[in-house]
């Protein structure tokens, strides 16, 4: 739907997490979008992993509170595994205008987010040889290869 990776991980640009957006945040879209079949059905057509949302949140299948029922978190499932010792800063990638895609693949086409890429050392160094060479978004970039960068 063409929506910014940015508007549901806001904190990417000033953290070094993209960070997990609030179930309100999911909801500015969803309480209206509820399977790209039958948007705005009433009562709304959803799917399996859309009903966690409304679960978490304790909203019936038209969307309104369940009685007696209190919102809670959902258990959010971590994706992209990065091992402990290494340093992994979203900053620097957003300044230098990498897309998320690069990393994370054509998630905006993804029925069920996955980890596309292997992420491995050897992939990353690649990575920044490359835009050493190429660029990013027709700028020049140094994108460092020193261990400390990512080891520390």
């Amino acid at each position: 739907m063409q929506i910014s990776c940015m508007y549901c991980h806001g904190g990417v640009e000033t953290s070094r997490y993209a960070g997990i957006p609030a179930l309100n945040v999911c909801m500015n879209c969803h309480k209206n979008v509820t399977t790209s079949s039958a948007p705005q059905q009433k009562p709304p057509v959803e799917s399996r992993e859309l009903r966690k949302l409304y679960d978490a949140l304790a909203l019936d299948r038209m969307l309104n509170p369940i009685a007696g029922r209190q919102p809670g978190p959902i258990a959010w499932q971590k994706v992209h595994l990065m091992p402990d010792f290494v340093y992994f800063d979203h900053r620097a990638h957003i300044t230098a205008a990498v897309p998320c895609q690069r990393c994370h693949g054509p998630v905006e086409s993804m029925d069920r987010v996955r980890q596309f890429e292997t992420l491995s050392m050897g992939w990353c160094v690649n990575c920044h040889r490359d835009v050493n060479r190429t660029g990013m978004a027709g700028k020049p970039v140094h994108a460092s290869i020193d261990c400390v960068t990512c080891h520390y």
